[in-house]
């Protein structure tokens, strides 16, 4: 049996978002949409596999972007799809804006979504 997460990015955010960078903990993952513009959805941007049978699949996936301030931002989404235990996915963003990550609880071919909204704080970086 081989595990699957596929990584849907929502960028309700006023920036471009390019991709930065990945790193599996386990198995591979696959970078399908490197680019993310403004207010879009990115289906499949990325998708992390298992290599092999009674295998899952781990790691986080990064993309940057530059802010209102001129300074250069990330946001990197993790995710969890394990041969034993619950599925799990969170996003981590710079200070000001507003992140949100969904996963079905359980299930070997499942769809993570990502959600990306606000503006990075005026006195703040991540």
């Amino acid at each position: 049996m081989s595990f699957v997460l596929s990584g849907v990015l929502q960028n309700q955010s006023p920036y471009a978002l390019e991709y930065a960078g990945d790193a599996p903990s386990w198995g591979t993952c696959e970078i399908n949409v490197r680019s993310v513009a403004p207010n879009t959805t990115a289906s499949d941007a990325f998708v992390g596999m298992s290599e092999g049978i009674f295998q899952g699949c781990e790691g986080t996936v990064t993309y940057g972007f530059t802010d209102q301030h001129g300074r250069q931002q990330y946001v990197q989404l993790a995710y969890n799809d394990p041969f034993s235990g619950s599925n799990s996915a969170s996003i981590s963003v710079p200070t000001g804006m507003v992140g949100n990550a969904d996963v079905p609880s359980s299930g070997s071919h499942v769809t993570a979504t990502y959600t990306l909204s606000g503006e990075v704080s005026a006195d703040r970086t991540s």
